[in-house]
Formats: structure tokens, sequence, C-alpha cells
């Protein structure tokens, strides 16, 4: 075994996932530098077949490779990268999951567990089959990966994967069962049954090819109201009943019917129960953005929403006042949901001193601490555009009070 050190000069100032230079493998006395052998090949993979194809990268200028990504009907495709396809299937990641460009890439190896980069082409305003050049760059110097979306249409592929959605919950037992796909209408499923349970009701999510990382679900429990978004695909527990389902009411063999539609990256959930029962309709939200929740013990471990700067878009704020506790405690949640948590390295960290982690179901007990005096208004503002994750997530005292605090 050996020993990873940062190339000569190199700062460390930035934790490991955030630095992006090279680094030297220390081999009893010997140095090397992490570099490629020119006589393998590297595939991409990843959700826009369900992770069964392989579709090699060719050989760019210099140390890179280049590959296309094919944006489904979700507008979101996860991908890693594998070496020479062979028994080994050694894999080249970021360190997180759902990782974006510019956190450090590892392998190849075999140490995978579920970390993959994500293309989000809602956040770029695509329409669904738009094509991405992804790059990836491996030198003896540094291993980095880009992708940006191309301008010009990609026709389609002559056999196009055909993705299935299914649906879970006490409507179905709790096991996955598939939703019927309608030829005529390209985009819509269905699924029937009757009432199962003999206390009435039934609750349900639905999982894009049967995958829960992809997880299509109600941003709250919900029953009747409509204004509740669709958010997802996404992680989740579909499994597990605390978990955000759509919630139906009816007695036991009443005939229920759910439909789900997938138009230009816009979902729409529908669910009568009775023969003649209206439909009651769930969207997406307009704006197809994931939303931010302070969750901490100034509110419980309850849901506070972040706002959104509207100069900044990618920019969440919130004000908040320290109680008489005289310490805030607190994570972010995105949608509300626990799988997606976004957290600190290690409990009563500092805002702004160390690696944000996430989003992420990890986390119980790693939460940032902010000590003040009782009124103090503090205001926490996640960057998602941050330049490195240290920054990602701060919190410093305001000047203005907040409203009824």
């Amino acid at each position: 075994l050996g020993t990873a050190i940062r190339e000569e000069l190199a700062s460390y100032d930035y934790c490991s996932n955030c630095y992006s230079g090279a680094y030297d493998f220390i081999h009893g006395d010997i140095a090397i530098r992490d570099a490629p052998d020119p006589g393998r090949r590297v595939f991409l993979t990843g959700t826009w077949s369900s992770w069964s194809t392989f579709e090699e990268m060719q050989v760019g200028d210099g140390t890179t490779y280049v590959g296309q990504v094919v944006l489904g009907e979700t507008l979101r495709e996860r991908f890693r990268i594998v070496v020479d396809q062979d028994s080994k299937m050694l894999t080249i990641y970021p360190t997180i999951s759902r990782a974006g460009q510019k956190i450090s890439v590892v392998g190849p190896d075999g140490k995978n567990k579920g970390e993959d980069w994500l293309i989000d082409g809602r956040s770029d305003g695509v329409p669904p089959g738009t094509a991405y050049r992804v790059t990836f760059d491996w030198s003896s110097i540094m291993k980095s990966i880009r992708w940006e979306p191309l301008r010009e249409k990609v026709p389609p592929p002559v056999t196009a994967y055909e993705h299935t959605y299914w649906i879970c919950g006490s409507l179905t037992s709790w096991r996955p069962q598939s939703m019927k796909s309608r030829e005529e209408h390209p985009g819509v499923w269905e699924f029937s049954c009757q009432i199962p349970n003999k206390k009435g009701g039934g609750s349900f999510t639905i999982l894009r090819d049967n995958d829960a990382t992809q997880t299509i679900y109600p941003l709250e429990t919900t029953t009747s109201d409509t204004s509740v978004p669709v958010m997802g695909p996404g992680d989740g527990t579909p499994m597990v009943q605390s978990f955000q389902h759509w919630q139906l009411d009816g007695a036991l063999g009443t005939p229920t019917h759910v439909r789900l539609e997938v138009v230009d990256g816009e979902i729409s959930v529908a669910a009568s129960v009775g023969a003649d029962a209206l439909e009651a309709v769930w969207r997406s939200p307009s704006d197809k953005r994931d939303r931010y929740f302070f969750t901490g013990n100034l509110n419980g471990w309850g849901f506070t929403e972040m706002g959104q700067d509207p100069e900044a878009p990618d920019q969440y704020r919130l004000r908040f006042p320290i109680d008489q506790r005289c310490v805030a405690q607190f994570q972010i949640v995105v949608n509300r949901n626990w799988e997606t948590r976004i957290f600190p390295p290690h409990s009563n960290a500092p805002p702004g001193q160390s690696i944000v982690l996430g989003p992420s179901p990890h986390g119980n007990g790693l939460n940032w601490t902010v000590p003040g005096l009782p009124g103090q208004v503090m205001e926490l503002v996640l960057d998602l555009a941050a330049e490195d994750r240290m920054g990602m997530v701060l919190c410093e005292p305001c000047t203005t009070a907040v409203e009824d605090a």
C-alpha cells in the first residue's frame, strides 16, 4: 500500500473534495504521478439506460476523453466512468454523490458506493433530448471532468432505451408494481387497482426504472392539496412509511386510478378514487427547482423554507433570531426529504470552516453550530455556485431585524 500526498507546493487550505490539483503516490521511497495507461479504454454508463449500457469515450486532444450524455424525459441523468469494461469493472467517479463539475475525481478502483455525477438540464433551461458533451481529462497532473450542452441537435438513437415507471406504497402492499405506458399517449403511464387496506386509504410514490434513487414524490405528504408540488426524480425511501407519499382516501375495494405524465421535464401525477370521482392533479414546480429548508433546534427540527435570492438564483437565504439557549444547531434539507441532507463533516462545526457534505441520507448528529446572544439575528446563506464547498454554507450576524422574530 502507498500514501497519496498533494503535489509539491500545493495548498492544503482546501479539503480533498475541493482540491483539484495533482497527487503524488509514495511507494516506499519512490514517488509516482497518477497517470493513465494510454492503452486503456473508458466508457460512460448512467441512468439514461438504467446503467445497462456502456458508451465508449473517444480520445480527444492531449489527455482528454470525450463522450456524450443525452438527457431523457426528466431532464436529470447521472453517470460514472468505467475503465476497460472487464470483469474488474474499475470505476472513475467523484468523491460525493450527485456531484457537479468542481468535485474531486477519484479512481479507477472498485470502491464506488453509489457516488456519481449529476447533469441537471432543468438549471440550464434545455429541453429533453439535449446532448451534453462530457470531457474527462486524465493527465499525469490531475483528473477532472466538465460538461456543456451542445447547440446542435443530435438524432435520436435507432433503439432508444424505454424507461419504466413503478408505483410503490401501501396501495401496492409496499411492493413496487409496474405502471403501463400508453402507446397512443407518449409520456403517460397508468396504474389501476382497488384499495387493499381493511382500514381504507392508500399511499404511493413513483420510481423511475424501479430505482429508489430516482423517486418521484410530493414535497410533503398530501391527500387533496394539489398546490403541493411534485419533486424528483431523486433519492428517496419509498418503502418507508414516514417518507413523503401521496395519500388517497377510500374504503376497502374502491377502484383507484393513478396517472403519471412526463413531458418536456414537466411531471404531473393524477389520482382518482371511485368510478365517478374527479382526478386530483399535482404538478412539478414551474421553475423546476429544488426547495431548501432549514431544520434545527430553533424550529424543533421541523422545516423552514429558505428564500431564493432574486439577484443571485443559486443562493438561498434565511434570517432567524438566536433564542434563550444562545446557540443555533442546524442542517439544511432538500425538498423536506431526510434522504437529501446537507451537513458538515463533524458535530458543532462553524459554518464556512469545513467541507459541506451532501445531499445525502447520512449526517445524524452532524450539525452546524452558531452561538449568539438571545435576540441576535443571523443570516444563513446557501450558495450552490460557491467556488469551493467550504464557502457553500455561511452564517453571519445581521444588522436588521427579522419580521415577527
